[in-house]
């Protein structure tokens, strides 16, 4: 019977600045108050987005406006000027409103993506519906560097097609784009996540070297080691356990 990946998943995580594993049934427990919270943040952010697009639309109300007034009449000088300056404080008022509501979106933004492994970034209109272009599409996204659009469109995919052979391979990219980015934290969510949904799947001990690297890469060499060990000590015959074999043999 294999043991139990959680303790050195847990160990790596806590490492980072994640919860012990004494805390994990607390964290369990408030899963359903931290969905909720996720639900009332995505509203806010929903909320942000229709003022904004409001605001876009008086503005573009005015300038047509203007247009009008000053293709009619020359002569209306005073009023025109009036109107310039009401347009130039719509758009500074928009301008103003822009920089504030684009900070608090970015702020969610990221709260939501460490705290939940989501996003609130919206997929673009062009992603296709078909499981497989969805797949190439936020592959492409992120070897095109747009990384943020890429996460996005791969974890949606993951979700809606959590039994497609690719759905570990997105997840394997998202963790791989974090560890890039030296966001050890977030990988290390991403490569217990799929270790624990898919251990019958070959990603699963991939998943368990990649999170030793990640743990390597931060100079927490026995972390990585114990989750080497546990790699070839459960998937001997695994490529991954005759790369780890090898690096169990460098000193830390």
């Amino acid at each position: 019977m294999r043991a139990s990946i959680l303790p050195l998943l847990v160990v790596g995580l806590t490492s980072v600045g994640c919860v012990s594993l004494g805390r994990y049934q607390e964290l369990e427990l408030r899963v359903v108050a931290m969905e909720k919270f996720r639900e009332e943040t995505l509203q806010a952010a929903k909320t942000n987005q229709e003022r904004l697009e409001e605001l876009v639309g008086r503005i573009k109300t005015q300038a047509d406006e203007l247009k009008k007034a000053t293709a009619n009449s020359t002569a209306k000088g005073n009023d025109l000027a009036d109107d310039q300056r009401r347009l130039k404080g719509q758009i500074e008022e928009l301008d103003f409103t822009a920089v504030r509501l684009g900070g608090q979106v970015e702020v969610m933004r990221k709260f939501m993506e460490q705290r939940f492994g989501t996003t609130l970034l919206a997929l673009p209109p062009d992603v296709p519906k078909d499981p497989k272009a969805m797949f190439k599409y936020g592959m492409d996204k992120l070897k095109a560097g747009q990384v943020d659009i890429g996460r996005a469109v791969l974890r949606q995919f993951a979700h809606e097609n959590p039994t497609d052979p690719d759905a570990p391979k997105a997840l394997l990219a998202i963790g791989d784009s974090y560890r890039t980015a030296k966001d050890w934290n977030s990988a290390l969510k991403v490569y217990k996540d799929i270790f624990e949904r898919y251990k019958d799947k070959p990603e699963a001990p991939t998943a368990l070297f990649l999170a030793g690297k990640a743990l390597h890469d931060q100079k927490k060499c026995k972390e990585a080691q114990g989750m080497w060990k546990y790699l070839i000590q459960n998937f001997p015959k695994s490529p991954e356990s005759t790369e780890a074999k090898g690096l169990l043999k460098l000193k830390c």
